[in-house]
């Protein structure tokens, strides 16, 4: 009988913490981005708003900020098709490069030029200098070659396009990690 009762606890328990280990994944948040972080097919969010993030074009090699596809309410038919979020999914590689999920894309200078405003692309991954990408404490991405020079938008809306901009810490250059918890 006292087997039983234990068998009963233990599978209670059991349950719980199942239910309190789902419930936790679904909430999302933002996560520190700074010189020691480590990117895994992470989403990089504005800091200052988590429904935009960096987004790789599927057409072109242009590189935008658009909706959080994570944020977005999914549908509750099981039938409706989960949008696919590998196009805002990133990972740092052993070569200092910004690389997408599932594609041989890296985060790019267009025109090799170490210049404001030359914008932000995706290509091939490569050794090129303009693909070399380094986190800074403050939370900018900033260019390893020339690190006065950092990765933002004019504006904080959807659909503007990354370009190289001078490092002032101003919103528009504060990039978090959207996590799972």
């Amino acid at each position: 009988m006292m087997g039983v009762i234990v068998g009963v606890v233990i599978l209670i328990v059991a349950i719980i913490g199942g239910i309190i280990y789902m419930v936790s994944k679904q909430e999302q948040s933002k996560g520190k981005l700074g010189k020691n972080i480590e990117i895994d097919n992470d989403i990089l969010i504005l800091d200052v708003n988590e429904n935009l993030c960096l987004t790789g074009s599927l057409n072109n090699n242009s590189v935008i900020i658009s909706d959080t596809i994570a944020k977005i309410p999914q549908p509750d038919d099981e039938n409706a098709k989960k949008m696919d979020d590998h196009f805002q999914r990133w990972s740092g590689t052993s070569n200092n490069q910004l690389k997408r999920k599932n594609v041989n894309l890296c985060l790019d200078i267009a025109g090799n030029k170490f210049i404001a405003g030359s914008q932000i692309i995706q290509n091939p991954c490569s050794d090129a200098l303009t693909q070399k990408w380094a986190f800074s404490d403050n939370s900018q991405i900033q260019s390893k070659t020339k690190p006065n020079l950092c990765m933002g938008v004019n504006v904080i809306e959807k659909n503007q396009k990354l370009e190289l901009q001078e490092c002032n810490n101003s919103n528009n250059q504060k990039w978090a990690l959207l996590t799972e918890q």
